[in-house]
């Protein structure tokens, strides 16, 4: 076939770029010829309609314009890629190689490999794209050899496996945006071939055949996959390793999703559109995972992007189940069907996940068994019936059977366990079994003490540690008395036998002491009685000695005293008129020195505290009263001059004054 015959001069017509797109080339013509931009887009339009197409697409305007430079500049087929590309996205050429120009995807590089710089793509506005695309802020940065190895793994993995490629891309800028959509960045690229690296591996596909089986949970397959990609991780990404980790199970996570639909054991996921790593061959066909597994597990600890909620929250899309309702997954993967109408409403109200809320009992998922797996172990099978701990929540109100490690059964409410933390009544003693806590088993010698003629509980009716219930007790001498279990337990004695309880007859102080009890006053303790009080009491009482003296004080002080002694008598107990000093020795208040002295000889009792004194013939002395009877008054008077008039106080007087005589003073 002849070529084309041109119509341009050779010198207006730019040299062509290989993989250049239509609309770079043909503002680049319009530029050169000083024509008014999108004229020759203008021009495949109207000889569109001369055909007889009247609304053209894009598609059929760019077959149209690139036949209409073909044949206006003499190129050939080659010079231009057929079909369209993704529109919403751009790529330019290498500054350094020639002209700045737009590439066609299928011709573009991320990276120039002559120059090392930046050439990745840019996202645009998914217009008409009649205008070619400006470069990106990062466009002929240069760049590392790290990122020129990385952009030849993606650009080879891009030849077979295109759409992989994209989805390790997207999760390369997750990890870096994270919640924003960015463009790929070169820092991206490696963790990017990384990413493709660990969906590629045999090693990692392998890990993640073998752990679809009838065992494995996604937490642990997550695990897995987190493990065989980790080895593969190039030393210059280890400080990404977490993230790096995170998102190759969130690329493979579709795979194992998939692959347990297919085997039936997860909901229906026909809504989704994932990547399938893993060959049909590979897929488990006997799994016995938990219908509706747990899918929080299946995401990061970080921040997701909105990737991630665009392909796993579905607002909209075909009836999963009949066709009155439609399959939904909330962001944490939870599958779940409503009715169109409300699914619609959901863009402008919350969606609310009944298993996100807890509001929903599903076995592996909300039900008591997950939640709490302690308390699900205690539930009584034989006694619930066909109702299991997987099909009631933790904050359930129902009244169910249990049975605790020891064998106890008991009923109590799911959230009165779960919520309340109530525990067995008989191993924590708020019950009672007979043959495990009641007293009669417990403490079998206790059992004597029971009164069953006036006690109608029986010993096998209330537990050892009961603090509430007062039981009639009688000891084996027929004391009878009153206690709880619980103060039985820790004071296991009759409190009349042990004298901690007055019996009259037996241990009262009329008894016990009744030469104590003989000097009880018998009007000043009102209706108290020595019968009525035990030896040891510290109550204070009053007394009367055998010379009316009244006192008062404490009854195990009065028992405890050899001989029985009254205080007035012995001068501890002051009684005016009675053993003042005044009273004792009125011979000697004659001396008694009023100034120097600050009390009364009325309102004290002789004893070792030295006073002041003075005679008629003025001699002062200071000395005890004892000294004062001693010497009969005044030791510096004659003997027959002192006012002590008691014989013996004038012999004592007598003998040292006739002493002092004979010494010569």
């Amino acid at each position: 076939m002849p070529e084309p015959r041109p119509l341009l001069a050779p010198l207006l017509v730019p040299e062509p770029v290989p993989g250049e797109t239509l609309a770079s080339f043909a503002r680049r013509l319009e530029a050169r010829l000083g024509a008014r931009p999108g004229t020759y887009f203008g021009k495949a339009s109207s000889e569109l309609r001369r055909l007889g197409v009247t609304d053209p697409t894009v598609a059929q305007q760019y077959d149209q314009l690139a036949d209409l430079l073909r044949e206006r500049c003499g190129l050939t087929d080659d010079h231009f890629e057929a079909g369209l590309w993704d529109m919403t996205r751009a790529w330019c050429s290498c500054p350094q190689c020639g002209p700045l120009v737009e590439l066609d995807p299928r011709r573009a590089h991320w990276v120039c490999d002559k120059h090392g710089v930046w050439t990745g793509a840019v996202t645009v506005e998914p217009h008409d794209r009649l205008e070619p695309a400006s470069p990106g802020p990062l466009h002929g940065v240069p760049v590392g050899s790290t990122v020129v190895t990385a952009a030849a793994i993606l650009e080879e993995g891009s030849r077979t496996r295109p759409k992989l490629v994209g989805e390790c891309l997207r999760r390369a800028v997750s990890m870096r945006s994270c919640g924003q959509r960015q463009d790929a960045e070169p820092e991206d690229l490696p963790a990017a071939a990384v990413l493709l690296e660990a969906a590629s591996n045999p090693v990692t596909l392998e890990e993640l055949a073998r752990a679809i089986d009838t065992s494995v949970a996604y937490e642990r397959l997550r695990i897995r996959v987190a493990e065989a990609s980790s080895k593969q991780l190039p030393s210059v990404i280890e400080p990404q390793l977490v993230e790096l980790t995170d998102q190759a199970w969130l690329l493979i996570r579709p795979t194992a999703v998939l692959a347990r639909v297919a085997s039936g054991q997860d909901v229906a996921v026909d809504a989704i559109d994932p990547v399938v790593l893993v060959p049909a061959n590979l897929v488990g066909t006997a799994l016995n995972v938990v219908p509706g597994e747990w899918l929080t597990h299946l995401k990061t600890a970080r921040a997701d992007d909105a990737w991630w909620n665009d392909r796993f929250m579905v607002r909209s899309g075909r009836a999963a189940i009949g066709s009155s309702r439609w399959m939904l997954l909330c962001p944490a993967g939870h599958c779940l069907h409503d009715s169109p109408s409300r699914v619609r409403r959901y863009p402008e109200k919350e969606f609310h996940c009944t298993v996100c809320a807890g509001s929903r009992p599903i076995e592996g998922i909300t039900s008591l068994t997950d939640t709490d797996p302690a308390l699900a172990e205690q539930w009584d099978l034989e006694r619930n019936g066909d109702l299991t701990a997987g099909m009631v929540l933790r904050g359930s109100n129902a009244m169910v059977s249990w049975r605790c490690a020891e064998g106890h059964p008991w009923q109590a409410t799911v959230a009165n366990r779960a919520l309340r933390g109530s525990r067995c009544p008989y191993c924590s003693a708020k019950g009672v079994l007979s043959g495990f806590n009641d007293l009669a088993t417990t403490h079998p010698r206790l059992s004597a003490f029971w009164d069953p003629d006036v006690e109608q509980k029986q010993p096998h009716e209330v537990s050892a540690g009961n603090a509430t219930v007062k039981i009639q007790l009688r000891c084996p001498a027929g004391h009878r008395f009153i206690r709880t279990p619980a103060k039985l337990v820790s004071r296991p004695f009759c409190p009349v036998c042990d004298g901690r309880t007055v019996a009259a007859g037996l241990n009262d102080l009329a008894t016990t002491h009744p030469h104590v009890a003989s000097w009880w006053h018998p009007s000043q303790n009102g209706p108290l009685k020595p019968s009525d009080v035990k030896a040891g009491s510290e109550k204070r009482v009053w007394w009367v000695c055998p010379d009316g003296h009244e006192f008062q004080q404490k009854i195990d002080y009065r028992t405890k005293q050899a001989q029985q002694q009254c205080p007035v008598d012995t001068g501890r107990l002051l009684l005016t008129g009675v053993n003042d000093l005044s009273a004792k020795h009125p011979d000697l208040i004659s001396d008694w020195d009023d100034e120097r002295n600050d009390v009364d000889p009325t309102q004290l009792v002789p004893g070792t505290k030295k006073r002041w004194w003075t005679c008629k013939d003025g001699h002062t002395q200071c000395t005890t009263v004892r000294n004062r009877v001693r010497s009969g008054g005044c030791s510096i008077c004659s003997p027959e001059e002192r006012v002590g008039t008691t014989a013996r106080g004038f012999e004592r007087g007598r003998q040292g004054w006739d002493k002092r005589l004979a010494m010569g003073s």
